[in-house]
């Protein structure tokens, strides 16, 4: 197993940059609640409401997942984390 720090994506940051800014928006809006709002007071389903977001996430993921190409380990618990948060 090749350690970490030999992952082709430790010179560019931006992948990485933009799947910590997608992880910390779900998290202000989990918090703020806008989905179950726009659910009660629009009478809007939250799945539907959410779609967008996920959409939008799931580009940046794989993104910064494909960065991971041959790092499987890394993959895994990547993978792992997103599960653990959609579940």
């Amino acid at each position: 197993m090749a350690p970490l720090a030999s992952m082709r994506s430790t010179a560019d940051r931006g992948p990485w940059r933009a799947a910590g800014v997608v992880l910390v928006f779900f998290a202000i809006e989990e918090a703020l609640g806008l989905h179950t709002w726009l659910d009660r007071h629009l009478d809007v389903s939250a799945n539907i409401t959410y779609l967008p977001f996920v959409a939008i996430a799931a580009v940046v993921w794989f993104g910064a997942a494909r960065l991971m190409s041959g790092e499987r380990t890394a993959q895994i618990a990547f993978t792992a984390g997103i599960a653990g948060w959609i579940v």
